[in-house]
């Protein structure tokens, strides 16, 4: 061993190419043997580079891609992302770079970093294209996890094209099939298209009782279609047996995503706690593993629940919370949802210097927003903070919020836009109108089970007062 690095760098110098070689071999092969006892990501690097420099280029990359997948295991996929781009200078073919960027959309999934995710499925398609050997369907793992980021980037019609296609894709298999249609599900209902949505599950249906489909996706797709529109009773089943199923496996993305989804459907029929236990999980687990963009997922979803019980100091606690996140997401529905939150505990706060400073302008209301329940939220809360200052409404306004109303009172959490409606319409001397709507909406279109008797006197109270 020299006694001063220039020592070695100086002998190092003076190898041939075959002897500097054998060196970097000799150091891998004692490296890699520590690597079963010591499975840090710094000794994993050093391992690949050296057999890398030995002129083993397969070791280096398996060694190399191993750092992302190990990272992956330990529930770190931000970490995992950043390995993934460091292992693409270790790939030698493009077969090599295709299944590292692969494993880099995993990562982004997990993530919640969707706008990556695309990139690198553009970069995988246009590597499959330039082989001119490949001819492997496109129906893959990678095309479900883009069109879900296609969603969560505003391409939601773009997304339900592809998706339509993917559910009657005679060479996709039955399980990718399925979990295409189970997104396919989720978008018809938040674009009013819920006249298509039985036809789309009788597909589902047919195909999750083939032996190929998981438990999991048959689950899921169960899970989707009975709280928006069937069983609600299959539907909390179906949630108590998917999430059990998914805390005896190891994939915490997966996990998250489902914990949200099951907290949805507790909430629709009025198990809080068991809502509040999925969210909370879910933010333990983005918290444990360093993700902020799933922080801000999950916590969005706690101040609408709170806001939907009337419990507004809760909400403005999880407002809070989400405020003190250092991170923008790439969900372009997170950001709306943030603003939609600060509108509403300042409308119920009546903090008129808050609402006319611009936190909702008719300008923001009236974007087109492709998600109708989107865009008829917003309407309701644009208007909502015109009937709290007593400023006019005009007709065209009412009129857009009653047409997004009808298309999307079929939709979950849709009580406070109707009671916005049913107070602007009693103000501009439409009250039976008004009452025939709220009438039609609490007895027949209205999903929850719940009663939402104190969001509707707070609310109705609030904005019908003189």
């Amino acid at each position: 061993q020299p006694r001063h690095e220039l020592i070695a760098t100086a002998a190092l110098g003076r190898l041939t190419s075959p002897a500097r070689a054998f060196l970097h071999r000799r150091v891998a092969v004692v490296l890699e043997k520590q690597i079963p006892r010591d499975r840090s990501t710094a000794l994993l690097w050093d391992c690949a580079k050296h057999w890398q420099l030995a002129g083993d280029s397969i070791r280096a990359f398996e060694l190399a891609r191993s750092c992302g997948l190990h990272l992956l295991e330990l529930g770190l996929p931000a970490a995992a992302a950043d390995a993934f781009e460091r292992a693409l200078p270790f790939c030698s073919t493009s077969d090599e770079t295709i299944d590292v960027l692969k494993a880099q959309a995993k990562a982004y999934e997990q993530s919640s970093s969707w706008a990556a995710l695309l990139a690198v499925e553009r970069v995988v398609r246009s590597l499959n294209a330039q082989s001119h050997t490949d001819t492997a369907s496109t129906h893959d793992d990678l095309e479900l996890l883009a069109l879900r980021a296609q969603w969560k980037t505003n391409k939601d019609e773009e997304a339900l094209e592809r998706l339509g296609q993917c559910l009657s894709a005679n060479d996709a298999s039955a399980e990718h099939r399925t979990k295409a249609g189970t997104i396919a599900l989720m978008l018809q209902d938040l674009t009013g298209r819920h006249d298509e949505m039985h036809s789309t599950y009788g597909i589902i249906d047919t195909l999750s009782r083939e032996a190929a489909v998981s438990e999991s996706a048959r689950l899921e797709a169960g899970l989707v279609f009975h709280t928006l529109c069937g069983d609600l009773s299959r539907a909390v089943t179906a949630a108590d047996q998917l999430i059990n199923i998914q805390k005896q496996k190891e994939d915490q993305g997966d996990l998250f995503r489902h914990l949200l989804n099951a907290s949805v459907t507790y909430r629709t029929v009025g198990l809080f706690d068991n809502a509040m236990g999925c969210l909370n999980d879910a933010v333990e687990i983005a918290k444990a593993h360093r993700l902020p963009k799933c922080l801000m997922r999950a916590f969005p979803m706690l101040a609408h629940l709170a806001l939907e019980r009337g419990l507004n100091d809760e909400a403005r606690y999880w407002y809070g919370e989400i405020c003190r996140v250092n991170a923008k997401p790439d969900d372009v529905f997170v950001n709306v949802d943030i603003q939609f939150i600060a509108t509403r505990l300042a409308i119920v706060e009546s903090s008129l210097p808050l609402v006319s400073d611009g936190v909702f302008s008719r300008d923001a209301a009236v974007i087109p927003h492709h998600l109708n329940t989107t865009r008829t939220y917003s309407l309701a809360l644009y208007v909502a903070t015109m009937l709290l200052q007593g400023e006019p409404i005009s007709p065209d306004d009412i009129a857009m919020l009653e047409h997004g109303h009808l298309k999307s009172r079929r939709s979950l959490a849709q009580a406070f836009g109707a009671y916005v409606l049913y107070a602007a319409m009693h103000r501009c001397g439409r009250g039976q109108r008004a009452d025939t709507i709220l009438s039609e909406y609490d007895g027949h279109y209205r999903r929850e089970t719940w009663t939402a008797s104190s969001l509707f006197e707070q609310t109705v109270a609030k904005l019908m007062r003189p």
